[in-house]
């Protein structure tokens, strides 16, 4: 027997209320017994204070307004009760910080140990008879006009100097010396003929006094291309020695000590041509800190 659509339609409605009602039911009936009121049956009564050992009223009251509020976090722990503290992680940047310090105080241990750590400059001086006891003559090419002094260097730079000199002549540059250790009485005469050609002021830019100058240290080295052309002189910047030299030398422990743009710290013009032993480490500091000796090494 087919039955109406409207007693279709009843019967769907009834189904529709009684379905939330019997949740509800089953909701009740299996719900904790402490969410459960009191005096329903089936469910346990809500505890007194004499149950619960006599909890102090504070407790209660902290308890109550944190079950109540919805933005109230968890609840505070009760007195003696154990606290477990999250472990201290120090920021990145932190960590960056002392990577980069310790990485600074080994590069500088370094250079001590070969003592290439020595700081000459404009008030910082050695004196008129110091002199290197390890110099040599390294194994490399040097223009015609050195003089036999010139061709000298101590032991440690000679050396990266070959090693320097060997691989860019593998990429194709052929490099020249062209001045290296300078006597007291040699960098005398050669500040006096700049302070005669360009006056004592002028000349202090481009050239250092007596007792002064990195060349008696017999760790800084002039150099040129092999051809000699511009060697010396502010033209060099351009060529393709100088560029192999500002890319390359820290990988052999040189430095370019005077660069373009940190005059004011030198007080020497920018010289491409004249570097500095400092050995690999402190080398790579320089380079990659974008500072120069003066402002790394010790005062």
């Amino acid at each position: 027997m087919r039955r109406s659509p409207t007693v279709i339609t009843l019967l769907v409605a009834l189904a529709l209320i009684a379905l939330p009602v019997a949740a509800h039911a089953f909701a009740r009936t299996s719900a904790p017994a402490a969410e459960r009121g009191p005096g329903e049956p089936g469910r346990a009564s809500a505890p007194t204070a004499a149950a619960v050992g006599g909890a102090p009223a504070a407790s209660r009251a902290r308890a109550a307004a944190s079950e109540s509020s919805p933005l109230a976090g968890p609840p505070a722990p009760e007195h003696g009760a154990e606290i477990l503290l999250a472990p201290q992680v120090a920021p990145p940047f932190a960590n960056a910080r002392a990577v980069r310090r310790a990485a600074r105080a080994a590069a500088l241990a370094a250079a001590a140990a070969e003592e290439a750590d020595v700081l000459v400059d404009k008030r910082r001086g050695l004196g008129a008879r110091y002199r290197p006891r390890d110099l040599v003559v390294p194994r490399v090419a040097f223009l015609a006009g050195t003089s036999r002094e010139g061709r000298h260097l101590r032991r440690p730079a000679a050396r990266a100097l070959e090693r320097m000199f060997a691989a860019a002549r593998r990429d194709g540059v052929r490099l020249a010396g062209v001045s290296g250790f300078r006597s007291f009485a040699s960098q005398r005469d050669l500040f006096a003929g700049y302070a005669r050609e360009r006056g004592v002021e002028n000349a202090a830019h481009v050239s250092a006094r007596a007792g002064h100058s990195e060349h008696q240290t017999g760790l800084a080295v002039d150099i040129s291309g092999a051809s000699g052309r511009c060697a010396a002189t502010a033209c060099f910047a351009g060529t393709r020695p100088a560029r192999w030299l500002a890319g390359h030398a820290h990988e052999h422990g040189f430095v370019v000590r005077y660069p373009r743009g940190r005059e004011h710290v030198t007080g020497y013009d920018y010289e491409p041509w004249h570097l500095r032993y400092v050995g690999a480490a402190l080398a790579r500091e320089v380079r990659d800190s974008g500072r120069t000796l003066d402002e790394l090494l010790p005062r």
